[in-house]
């Protein structure tokens, strides 16, 4: 473990914990920590201030005062953990991956074992791409913990960063399929918004308003879903929708559909009250977003094969409606 000892200015105070301390170790010591991972380092009870220990992220700092903050060692590789995994397809460059749903996909603050990245440890070894932050082997893109369906694994560094290219120029198509509260309106359309952290909850991400004074600051960019429905269970009050991904944001169709008005069944972080009190009790009983990554599309990087892939819905969403 590596302590840090932090004497506030005017610069660095008046703000939450967290921010406080990210700018401070930046200013003072040139280390960058991620905010989450500051947040679980205060909610652990590693950061003092004035000698009385702190667990509040949203703690108001003063000038003057002195932080201590204990951060804890990284690893030096990733631990292999033998979790059995459903290999779509692979070859010598990429593997296909389907995820299921409770499967967290990279190592985070607090799980360093029970992830996609040490399952795929465990089967391939040092032959995973490596680039990018720790605990991330492999890993192109992601899927929510709760969100179960297909990903793209980068066995080497070079075919990784082709991937991200095709991704970033959306030369790779991605449809999901999801539970939705009530019936889209209209049936078809897109959802084309400016995009960010949410300004307040910090942990979220929100459709955002560029004249709005406070987010001046924020980095805002655009994102762009596609949707259609598919079928709409009268008894049930809720549709199955396809959506089709232009851009790839963080949480993007769960805040996406939400902000639309019909949020993804289960959704604990972005549903509105009002729609979960409309379920009737079969639908309250998910407690996960009803989201699947349905089909991939992409012509591979070195073959230049053109590769589709489709997972059904796993069997808890399709009991769900009785599909």
């Amino acid at each position: 473990m590596v302590q840090y000892t932090l004497t506030l200015d005017s610069f660095d105070a008046y703000q939450r914990l967290d921010k406080t301390i990210a700018s401070a170790l930046s200013n003072q010591h040139a280390v960058d920590i991620s905010r989450n991972q500051i947040q679980n380092i205060i909610s652990n009870g590693d950061v003092q201030v004035d000698g009385n220990v702190i667990q509040s992220a949203k703690y108001k700092t003063q000038d003057g005062q002195q932080i201590v903050i204990t951060v804890p060692d990284k690893p030096d590789e990733v631990t292999a953990y033998d979790i059995e995994l459903d290999i779509v397809y692979e070859d010598e460059y990429l593997a296909i991956v389907n995820k299921p749903a409770g499967l967290v996909t990279h190592l985070g603050s607090g799980n360093n074992k029970h992830t996609l990245v040490n399952a795929l440890v465990a089967k391939y070894g040092d032959n995973l791409s490596d680039i990018g932050e720790f605990g991330r082997n492999g890993i192109v893109h992601r899927l929510d913990k709760d969100t179960s369906g297909l990903l793209i694994i980068a066995k080497d560094n070079d075919t990784h960063i082709k991937l991200a290219a095709m991704i970033k120029k959306r030369h790779v198509s991605r449809i999901y399929l999801a539970l939705v509260c009530g019936l889209p309106n209209p049936a078809v359309g897109s959802i084309d918004t400016l995009y960010g952290r949410h300004p307040v909850h910090r942990t979220k991400m929100a459709v955002l308003d560029l004249q709005d004074e406070d987010l001046k600051t924020e980095k805002l960019k655009s994102a762009v879903t596609h949707y259609k429905t598919l079928k709409h269970y009268h008894d049930l009050s809720a549709s199955l929708v396809e959506f089709k991904l232009e851009t790839g944001r963080t949480h993007q169709i769960r805040v996406h559909a939400s902000y639309a008005g019909f949020p993804v069944v289960g959704d604990q972080t972005y549903m509105v009250k009002r729609f979960y009190n409309a379920l009737p009790d079969r639908l309250k009983s998910f407690k996960r977003q009803a989201l699947h990554a349905h089909k991939l599309d992409f012509i591979h990087p070195f073959t230049g094969q053109q590769l589709q892939f489709k997972a059904e819905m796993p069997k808890d969403m399709a009991d769900l409606a009785k599909l």
